[in-house]
């Protein structure tokens, strides 16, 4: 189905579909690598100094090969119960990472899915959500 749809959108953006597909990556991302290289960012976020964001890794390509089409849902809810943190983003108008499909992950059933569907999040003492 998706193959299809491609086949049908071949100029449409994969991140915003209400643009045209444009250069190598259909996408300029410079502005989202810059964001996600500043020191504050990697600071709120968890990142070690020494790594640094990179648009395109084979090596994590290949490690998520593995998990390509997987129904992780069963493990995920331990995980977050554990504590682990997580940023569930996905853009309106996104087609690769779409919004419903995000909102539908956050129903996963687990101990804090109320707070996580009710809450903002908050850097810097600035509310978002």
């Amino acid at each position: 189905m998706f193959s299809y749809l491609i086949v049908v959108i071949h100029k449409v953006q994969y991140y915003d579909i209400r643009k045209k597909c444009e250069g190598p990556m259909c996408y300029n991302f410079t502005n989202v690598e810059r964001l996600l290289n500043m020191q504050k960012v990697k600071s709120a976020l968890g990142v070690s100094d020494d790594l640094g964001y990179a648009l395109c890794s084979l090596d994590v390509r290949f490690a998520m090969m593995e998990d390509w089409m997987k129904n992780l849902e069963v493990g995920i809810p331990d995980l977050l119960e554990e504590g682990m943190k997580v940023l569930v983003y996905a853009g309106e108008e996104d087609l690769i990472c779409n919004w419903l499909g995000e909102l539908l992950f956050t129903y996963l059933g687990w101990k804090y899915m109320f707070e996580l569907l009710m809450c903002c999040w908050i850097w810097q003492g600035i509310q978002g959500g």
